[in-house]
């Protein structure tokens, strides 16, 4: 019997397993615990924006801060690692068309163990327009000051032209297109990728209501140690030959001076500075074309490039006949020209050929220093704006001077 006894104490009563017998029943209670017990829950209330998908390319809002406040419940863990990034609102624009609409709130997915108490609003009303589109030049906004012993030139943007997409109703409050530079402190060249912004006409920030392409610039603003300065005048070579019955009436130059920076000697050499050359070939029309500034070895130049407008007219030539003057005459000496009138023929702009009258029009021999004896002179003419002599007939005169007789 005592040996039947010890045989069973040893199946159901070994000693060295009396911890793991215990903490298996307080295992298994906390486990029944855990799913008889309610757990404590929690509500909570989280402001989200409310997105806009699948709207057509073609239409645009007029208003785009939407918001929703989004009730949700859960137990108190849950809760508690929820954030407002869980949770996305939307309202879905497929085949809505421009006008107005009313469109249903929409919650994605929540997470698991986390339940939806509410939605406010639940739909909200907007106005779609179609899209309209304009350019604009992007202006620099600059802010800092370089190192005190630095000098900066004129900011170079590229692209310097955007296209801003969006409602009518904004793109008629537009004030600026800009970019912010904030240079303070820097003493080598300012080279950034920056976004556009735009305000309207006072100075609110009103980016957000538009599509902008592109979205960002390249600004390039170069930076120089400070030395001597000259302002000097922008020369612009012309190549070529305008297309026939044409010619060039004015060369505009903006901006028509630079300054160059440099040492003084190599400064004081230089009263001009040109660009590249610019081919007028076969031109019958205004032309607007943007050149690089070339200065000399060792000249630096505020403005890398410039925006060069040659302007062209229709040429007109009309006939004139006219008494030769003689120009610089010494009173006593006789004067006796072979011919005393010449026909000449002018050419220019129409226009002001049509608006030139003879009295504009001074046709001369100058006989400035010449003595007694017989001269052959070339006829020559004074013109107005951009008239030109074209032909003179006779185009030389023979000119007889001899003294005066006495008592004349």
């Amino acid at each position: 019997m005592a040996e039947q006894k010890g045989w069973r104490q040893r199946i159901w009563d070994p000693p060295k397993y009396y911890g793991y017998k215990i903490s298996a029943v307080l295992l298994a209670l906390m486990l029944w615990i855990f799913v008889t017990v309610p757990q404590p829950s929690a509500e909570q209330l989280y402001t989200v924006p409310i997105e806009m998908r699948n709207l057509n390319s073609e239409l645009t809002l007029t208003e785009t801060n939407y918001q929703a406040q989004v009730r949700v419940s859960g137990s108190a863990a849950s809760i508690a690692a929820l954030s407002s990034r869980y949770i996305a609102a939307y309202v879905d624009f497929t085949d809505v068309m421009a006008g107005e609409a009313t469109l249903e709130v929409q919650l994605e997915p929540l997470p698991d163990n986390v339940q939806l108490i509410s939605v406010s609003p639940t739909s909200i009303t907007v106005t779609l327009e179609e899209v309209a589109s304009r350019d604009y030049t992007v202006e620099p906004r600059i802010s800092g000051q370089p190192d005190e012993n630095s000098t900066i030139l004129d900011p170079v943007i590229t692209p310097s032209l955007v296209t801003v997409g969006g409602a009518e109703e904004y793109l008629s409050i537009i004030g600026s297109v800009f970019v912010h530079a904030d240079i303070g402190g820097i003493t080598t060249n300012y080279n950034q990728n920056l976004a556009v912004e735009i305000e309207d006409t006072e100075g609110n920030d009103i980016t957000q209501h538009f599509v902008i392409s592109p979205s960002s610039v390249q600004v390039m603003i170069p930076v120089i140690y400070a030395q001597p300065e000259k302002a000097l005048a922008v020369s612009v070579p012309l190549t070529g030959e305008t297309a026939e019955g044409y010619q060039v009436s004015r060369v505009v130059v903006e901006p028509a001076t630079v300054r160059a920076f440099g040492a003084v000697a190599a400064l004081n050499a230089l009263y001009y500075l040109e660009t590249e050359p610019v081919d007028i070939s076969g031109l019958s029309a205004n032309h607007t074309v943007t050149v690089r500034v070339l200065p000399p070895a060792g000249i630096e130049v505020d403005t890398a490039t410039v925006t060069v407008v040659v302007q062209v007219q229709a040429t007109a030539t009309q006939e004139y006949s006219s008494v030769i003057e003689l120009l610089n005459a010494d009173e006593t000496l006789s004067y006796n020209l072979s011919d005393s009138q010449c026909v000449i023929t002018v050419s220019g702009p129409a226009e002001e050929i049509a608006a030139l009258n003879e009295d504009d029009i001074r046709v001369y021999v100058d006989v400035a220093g010449l003595g007694e004896g017989e001269h052959l002179l070339t006829v020559e003419a004074t013109t107005s704006g951009n008239i030109e002599l074209q032909l003179a007939v006779p185009a030389q005169v023979t000119l007889l001077i001899e003294q005066q007789p006495a008592g004349e």
